[in-house]
């Protein structure tokens, strides 16, 4: 039965005290309704950008992600079913949501952007929840609709993406645990790095002047969160989409910004490769040291083709390729 691995002490010991912009004391706030809760958390900072932090960091600490039920076709957004007959339901959905998720103590994506905008609200900071498409599982690459939510802040005179959610932890995909392990990579993320992995229903919410076209990002390889720990700067190919036939080669090349500093980044214990060598996966290891600073793979497709192939670096699982079979041989560029 799935249930919650919590590593708060790994969280208090080792990431709290490098956090810009955070005072360590709105870690001990009990749960309370939102306005008090905002109301005591914002008590220990001195401007919008720490109570910004507090909310954020408070919120990844102290709610779980909802695992979803077995043999249930769709989710069930339990924060959503409020109570007409209480009259709480005359009070805005956003504030409704919020105290139905700091009731359970979880929630899933529109639980926790619902909960950090109304902190937000309440202390006059203003704050959207966005709507739209994040790529994290193994479906049809050809879909293209919302499922996922985050949210954009309004702080020191700019709009800011965050996604609270993902920063809370993950999802085990050996026991369908939810792991409490805090990621500051999606606070305050840069709107060309956030691109990557979420578009926005509104692509005026994706902050940029240019933005790629839906296309473009639906067809790309998948970036594992490991990529973002690494000075990745390019890869080849660039479609998410490889067509090959028992025997063919594919050739995958990555180039980084330092292969020496990369080293030093300690791999992800959740990834090995016996997780990821489940039937249907491939992964691919790099065929020699690297050349400079690119990374080179090779990997040959045989009889039973794998619809998924994981590129590995560093023992970090960064990009994953949709291996799409073709009858017959095919020729491969391999340059």
């Amino acid at each position: 039965m799935a249930g919650i691995i919590n590593a708060s002490g790994f969280f208090a010991k080792k990431i709290l005290p490098q956090l810009q912009c955070y005072r360590p004391e709105a870690s001990d706030v009990p749960f309370a309704p939102p306005q008090e809760l905002s109301a005591r958390l914002a008590s220990f900072c001195s401007n919008d950008m720490e109570k910004v932090r507090a909310f954020f960091v408070w919120i990844a600490d102290n709610i779980s992600y909802k695992i979803p039920e077995k043999n249930t076709r769709k989710k069930n957004y339990p924060e959503n079913e409020i109570n007409e007959e209480d009259t709480g339901a005359l009070k805005p959905l956003d504030v409704r949501v919020a105290e139905q998720v700091l009731k359970n103590k979880t929630a899933y994506c529109d639980g926790y952007s619902r909960l950090f905008k109304t902190l937000c609200d309440f202390a006059g900071i203003r704050c959207e929840v966005i709507s739209g498409y994040a790529r994290t599982n193994y479906g049809n690459q050809g879909s293209f609709k919302p499922n996922h939510t985050w949210n954009a802040v309004y702080v020191d005179s700019s709009w800011h993406l965050l996604d609270v959610t993902w920063a809370s932890g993950f999802i085990s995909i050996r026991s369908g645990d939810f792991v409490r392990y805090y990621d500051d990579h999606y606070f305050l993320t840069p709107p060309d790095v956030f691109i990557r992995d979420h578009y926005p229903d509104d692509i005026r919410w994706t902050l940029l002047d240019k933005w790629p076209p839906i296309r473009e990002f639906n067809r790309s390889p998948y970036r594992n969160q490991s990529f973002i720990k690494y000075s990745i700067t390019s890869f080849y190919p660039s479609s998410g989409i490889i067509e090959a036939a028992p025997g063919d080669t594919i050739r995958i090349i990555l180039e980084t910004g330092s292969v020496s500093e990369d080293k030093k980044i300690a791999p992800e214990p959740e990834w090995d490769d016996s997780t990821l060598g489940r039937s249907g996966w491939a992964v691919a290891h790099p065929i020699s040291g690297p050349s400079g600073n690119k990374i080179i793979y090779s990997y040959t497709v045989p009889d039973n083709s794998p619809e998924w192939l994981h590129i590995i670096y560093n023992e970090d699982p960064v990009l994953r390729y949709r291996i799409r079979f073709k009858k017959g041989k095919l020729p491969m560029n391999t340059n």
